[in-house]
């Protein structure tokens, strides 16, 4: 009795000790991504709301390590020009969901960190040199290039948690039990239904901005299509003979803002109908409904896919015939296949290389690129 009674008290001690160490590591490992998601947070506001063009030294100049540290500090301090309350907010949610991404049960494959990477960086060098104009800037000093790390860490850091963000609602809009019924209404009239969606979510950006945004493409292709300018090469002809139609139905009608309201209508029926296309590729690829849901709210809401339908000028109809020959190569490279037995798919195909060259001035190059792919 006594040595069982032993035995059993050593492997009830055993157990609780097990258990205290399991506890001390869990407690320790948040206490890690607590640290980390608050230093991630840190940077990811500041890549945000910081200029990151090379600032003019501060006062008094380096003459010490202190002096260099203080330069460091002050440069970098001086860059950020975000509200303080907004900042606030910001801090608070990018922190809330970097750790959320940290303690989340599925953890990124190395794929999906790798692409959220490359994506992240490609996006930063594109922002770096819109505020720049230069990527020479990065090493223009010391202090600019650390700078510099710091924002690039942080603006790729936001597309971790974002992509973490977006798998948890796929798995959330999987999970709803009563999402079935309605999901099958969807899937029935799916192009139409991701079509609807677009438009309704698109609304408010084009009631506020109605009749559109005007570019200098616009002002220079209307004339050129009226005679008032000669006709030149940077504008394509068929583009320029579009926007000559519009103009003149705003002017039959003595109110141009018609005119370009329907010019900007156009833009919003075609875009919408591609990316809704892309989506019934997505479908046909065997993406899940959740993920294609998901993708549709990204082209709903994200502004930058509205703001090319209310900017009025030639970069719009090139963009989504590109969307359009981007949608059919996808299906023709992850399934042959289907797009080889479509006759639709491969008129499509070849449609779109069409407006390609209709729609842009070198348009051909692109096409012979597509073609040779």
């Amino acid at each position: 009795s006594s040595i069982f009674i032993g035995r059993w008290q050593h492997r009830m001690f055993s157990k609780t000790a097990n258990s205290a160490e399991i506890t001390a590591k869990s407690d320790l490992r948040n206490k890690g991504n607590f640290i980390i998601s608050i230093v991630m947070a840190w940077s990811m506001v500041y890549a945000v709301g910081s200029d990151w063009t090379v600032q003019r030294p501060a006062l008094p100049d380096a003459r010490s390590l202190w002096g260099y540290v203080y330069q460091l500090l002050a440069r970098t301090a001086s860059a950020f020009t975000m509200e303080p309350l907004v900042a606030a907010v910001l801090f608070v949610a990018s922190a809330w969901l970097m750790y959320r991404l940290l303690t989340f049960n599925r953890k990124l494959a190395f794929v999906e960190v790798l692409a959220c990477g490359i994506v992240g960086l490609l996006s930063f060098l594109c922002e770096f040199f819109r505020q720049t104009e230069t990527l020479t800037a990065i090493t223009s000093n010391a202090f600019q290039f650390i700078k510099t790390l710091i924002c690039m860490a942080g603006w790729i850091g936001w597309f971790y948690p974002g992509y973490g963000l977006f798998v948890r609602s796929i798995q959330w809009i999987e999970e709803r039990v009563w999402l079935p019924n309605w999901q099958v209404e969807a899937e029935k009239h799916w192009f139409w239904f991701a079509f609807t969606v677009l438009i309704l979510l698109w609304l408010p950006h084009l009631i506020a901005k109605y009749p559109g945004v005007f570019i200098y493409d616009l002002r220079e292709a209307m004339f050129q299509a009226s005679g008032k300018y000669i006709r030149t090469e940077q504008q394509p002809i068929f583009v320029t003979l579009l926007i000559g139609l519009f103009n003149r139905i705003g002017q039959w009608s003595e109110n141009p803002n018609i005119g370009y309201a329907l010019f900007m209508a156009l833009h919003v029926a075609g875009l919408a109908a591609v990316l809704a296309y892309s989506l019934t590729i997505l479908r046909k690829l065997g993406l899940s409904f959740g993920f294609r849901f998901m993708t549709l709210l990204v082209y709903g809401i994200v502004p930058a896919y509205v703001g090319w339908v209310t900017a009025l000028g030639k970069d719009t109809l090139y963009l989504i015939a590109f969307l359009l020959l981007a949608s059919e190569m996808l299906l023709a490279v992850f399934d042959s296949r289907t797009f080889l037995s479509s006759v639709k798919d491969i008129a499509i195909f070849f449609v779109s290389h069409l407006l390609l060259i209709l729609f842009r001035r070198n348009g051909v190059g692109t096409v012979i690129v597509s073609m040779a792919t």
